[in-house]
């Protein structure tokens, strides 16, 4: 199907989606998936003083590097935690995680139902099916 030729799945796996036709749709990953090196690094107590009993951790994340052909018609699946980067609105095109999780009889996740999409904090407009723009109010 021509319709999916566009969509480059960016995270290391292979991703299942449900169509709208219950159809299930393998995207395979590209050969060089976008990574986010992450460490988890407890917070200083005294900045929560109303947290006593558990510790809060903070994720900090490495550098996010961007693949080489990146262009603004791509519709690039990424991993929460790369969507989760600052630097991931320098990634061309639009930017989708897998959406919530199919799961099988043993509650292995096995597929997602459809994607979400990411709204990039430089998006100057948000495209609505009637072509109203909410953030512009331009038609």
């Amino acid at each position: 199907m021509a319709l999916y030729t566009s969509w480059r799945n960016l995270t290391p796996h292979k991703i299942n989606v449900r169509l709208i036709s219950g159809e299930i749709k393998t995207i395979d990953p590209e050969d060089k998936p976008l990574r986010v090196e992450s460490k988890t690094v407890a917070v200083d107590k005294r900045d929560f003083v109303y947290c006593d009993w558990f510790t809060i951790y903070e994720e900090v994340l490495g550098e996010l590097v961007l693949p080489e052909e990146n262009s603004t018609l791509d519709k690039n699946i990424v991993s929460r935690v790369v969507a989760s980067h600052p630097d991931v609105k320098k990634l061309k095109g639009e930017v989708y995680i897998p959406g919530p999780l199919i799961r099988d009889d043993e509650g292995k996740p096995i597929g997602c139902e459809g994607l979400i999409r990411i709204k990039k904090s430089d998006d100057k407009t948000l495209y609505e099916p009637m072509g109203i723009s909410y953030r512009t109010g331009i038609l």
